[in-house]
């Protein structure tokens, strides 16, 4: 009887064992989830995100506007669902954007949780009302001003990209928002290889792949190991009359980014094609930003 009365009290305490066990493999098995906050740890690092939007004369279009906004809405989501994961009041991570015309944008559009927590403010709080505001200045930057002459991006990254790169700890993400083509009008004099020139590479026909190395963007005289790439998204104008036209776009983002030392593997593909519907741009731009 008395082994009985003992055994009557151990059977709760190992249920409740099992019990917080489970809640705790459950808890940890998706930890970016909604409504799971996971204190942070050492083990992750902060990160340092960089929104580049080409704002040539490709956001004339309506539809291309709104699906930059999308996009814009989906890195917000994606950031702020990293920062639940880290822990808000833990989270270090920086957010801001930049629209690239003939010549950098001196708008820098910025939100910084690191900051928010020293100096007291609650990210879980201020984030989401920091990010809406980021993302309305972001769209105003597409307002139609008639200066379309190209999308510098070569010069933004030989001169302006280590002006916002985090050096150390941090890792850095530079996402692009684009329709792949970087080009500039007629009038415009550019460097050798620091815009694209499909349309010499269409007109080759099947022997475009031999004459690419002729038109490759150049490098710009250093490398970025510690920084990793995201391209949003890669658009073929006319892909029905021009069936190699994807694949010359594809080919000048991959190889530059390789030039430029930021072609990461372990991050999948980082060229994105506009044809995929906007569920899985979402859930890129979250693999990106959250998966650790």
């Amino acid at each position: 009887m008395e082994s009985m009365r003992r055994m009557r009290g151990v059977v709760p305490v190992v249920a409740l064992v099992l019990t917080l066990v489970g809640c705790q493999a459950s808890r940890s098995s998706d930890p970016a989830a909604e409504g799971n906050d996971v204190a942070a740890s050492d083990h992750v690092t902060p990160i340092n995100v960089i929104v580049v939007a080409d704002l040539s004369d490709r956001i004339t279009s309506r539809a291309q506007v709104a699906r930059d906004s999308a996009v814009i809405d989906a890195v917000a989501d994606a950031f702020r669902l990293r920062a639940k994961y880290v822990g808000f009041p833990f989270c270090e991570d920086r957010l801001r954007f930049q629209g690239i015309r003939s010549v950098a944008g001196s708008e820098d559009i910025v939100v910084d949780v690191g900051h928010m927590n020293a100096i007291g403010q609650q990210p879980v709080k201020e984030l989401p009302k920091q990010l809406q505001v980021w993302g309305d200045r972001a769209r105003q930057l597409y307002v139609n001003d008639g200066h379309f002459e190209g999308c510098d991006l070569w010069g933004y990254v030989a001169h302006d990209l280590d002006a916002v790169l985090a050096h150390g700890t941090p890792r850095n993400k530079l996402i692009v928002i684009t329709d792949g083509y970087l080009n500039f009008a007629p009038k415009v004099a550019r460097p050798a290889n620091t815009e694209m020139h499909v349309a010499a590479l269409r007109a080759a026909g099947a022997r475009w792949e031999s004459q690419f190395p002729r038109y490759a963007l150049a490098g710009v005289g250093r490398r970025f190991e510690d920084c990793e790439l995201l391209v949003i998204e890669v658009a073929p104008k006319d892909p029905l009359r021009s069936v190699n036209e994807a694949d010359i776009l594809k080919r000048y983002w991959t190889s530059w980014a390789k030039e430029l030392g930021m072609a990461n593997a372990d991050q999948g593909d980082y060229v994105l094609f506009e044809n995929a519907p906007l569920s899985a741009v979402q859930e890129r731009v979250k693999e990106f930003l959250v998966t650790p």
